[in-house]
């Protein structure tokens, strides 16, 4: 009898720290009243994650008509690019003037300036890090190996029981343990890149008020998505599926592309290597088409 109770002591603990962990990872992050997007990026981010991100960048670039959509694939016409993110997107033409756009996609989605506004949001408190969706799934696996190891200990002792010992309290412990379980999995761990409170609350009054820095198709898929931009060229090719997850790149990744450095692409790392002025404000030159 004191083994059940112990087991019923063992259910209640995980069913408390479940549920206090939800309610943790709801207050987790920013204050929402204080939340908000500081650029069309940030929005794009915490509305669909890296895909959207870069996507912003390709409306962006669209609107300056420094790139043409053609069905499925994408024209660079003027290498240029006005921001680190934008310059990501430029960096995957490599040598060509042509590509694929859902290469180009998933492709600028793994650059530096992409996990760049990912750690900004991370730091600012819009989006859960990937440190505390581990540790939250971790608490999660260990919450259902102990219900677990209750029900089978319970089960066990249920087929060893003698004829005429009460059952009862041995029946209720399996189902307590059963129903925490489902608990524990009804209540999923924070998703490693997806919003925080305060990133729902920052997205629900960009969409409400505006998006700071930028206008056009850019900041309208940012707020609405590619079905905003429907009957467009731009919007087709937008809506149309990619391949692969749609997954924040982790830290240790290199940025991805033949020849692409730390700093961010040939001919973009510096203002030494085709980036005129400050590097950022006036954009890139030939060399990150060539």
């Amino acid at each position: 009898m004191v083994v059940i109770w112990w087991g019923f002591a063992v259910v209640a603990v995980v069913l408390a720290t479940a549920v206090l962990d939800r309610v943790r990872s709801g207050r987790w992050g920013a204050e929402p009243r204080d939340a908000a997007v500081r650029d069309v990026y940030e929005t794009a981010a915490l509305a669909g994650g890296p895909r959207a991100l870069v996507d912003a960048a390709i409306c962006s670039l669209h609107d300056k008509q420094r790139l043409r959509v053609e069905g499925s694939r994408v024209v660079l016409v003027q290498p240029v690019a006005d921001d680190p993110v934008e310059r990501a997107v430029i960096d995957c033409f490599g040598a060509e003037w042509k590509r694929r756009l859902n290469h180009v996609r998933s492709e600028a989605a793994s650059r530096r300036a992409v996990r760049d506004v990912r750690r900004e949001l991370d730091e600012r408190g819009l989006l859960y890090s990937a440190a505390y969706a581990r540790s939250a799934r971790t608490r999660v696996v260990l919450r259902l190996a102990a219900c677990g190891l209750v029900t089978v200990g319970s089960v066990v002792a249920l087929a060893i029981t003698s004829p005429g010992t009460p059952t009862l309290p041995v029946g209720l412990l399996i189902a307590a343990a059963v129903v925490t379980q489902v608990i524990v999995v009804v209540l999923p761990a924070p998703r490693n890149g997806a919003p925080t409170t305060a990133g729902v609350a920052a997205l629900a009054r960009a969409r409400r008020e505006h998006v700071p820095q930028r206008s056009g198709s850019a900041r309208e898929f940012a707020v609405g998505g590619a079905a905003v931009l429907a009957g467009t060229a731009l919007g087709a090719a937008l809506l149309l599926p990619m391949h692969g997850t749609n997954e924040w790149p982790p830290e240790r990744y290199a940025d991805a592309g033949p020849g692409n450095s730390g700093g961010g692409g040939v001919g973009c790392g510096s203002t030494s290597s085709g980036c005129g002025g400050d590097g950022g404000g006036s954009g890139c030159g030939g060399g990150c088409g060539s």
